[in-house]
């Protein structure tokens, strides 16, 4: 770890039908401090205390569902609407990224991605929302 990272105490949320993002994330962060689970349903979220959570990175595709409507969600929860959202998606088209970002999600990341661009999007967020 060099002298320009933190050291973070958070909580990360991957919600995906693909594990290998999990992995990923969990690879990256958990050595900067944070905890990184995952889900890959709406059904698993809704299982979740996602106000917990420092970031939720999604993808727009989970299993029996919308990573959407898991955004739209957080954002009518009090508990959980200031919670920063990336979306990390292979959907990279105009009309996807205006939905989500329109949804309520912070920032869009399209698949294939720089793991550096993803860990300095996150750090900024969270940053931004205070998280330390």
């Amino acid at each position: 770890m060099n002298s320009e990272e933190k050291d973070y105490t958070g909580k990360i949320l991957v919600a995906d039908e693909d594990s290998l993002l999990a992995e990923l994330v969990d690879y990256h962060f958990a050595p900067l401090g944070f905890k990184v689970d995952s889900c890959s349903s709406i059904e698993e979220w809704l299982s979740l205390d996602t106000s917990s959570y420092s970031l939720v990175i999604i993808d727009i595709t989970v299993d029996n569902g919308s990573g959407l409507q898991i955004i739209d969600m957080m954002r009518q929860n009090t508990m959980t609407d200031d919670i920063p959202i990336i979306i990390c998606t292979k959907h990279d088209n105009t009309e996807n990224i205006v939905a989500g970002l329109n949804a309520g999600a912070d920032d869009y990341i399209t698949r294939p991605f720089s793991v550096s661009e993803l860990v300095a999007r996150t750090k900024a967020l969270l940053r931004r929302a205070g998280v330390k």
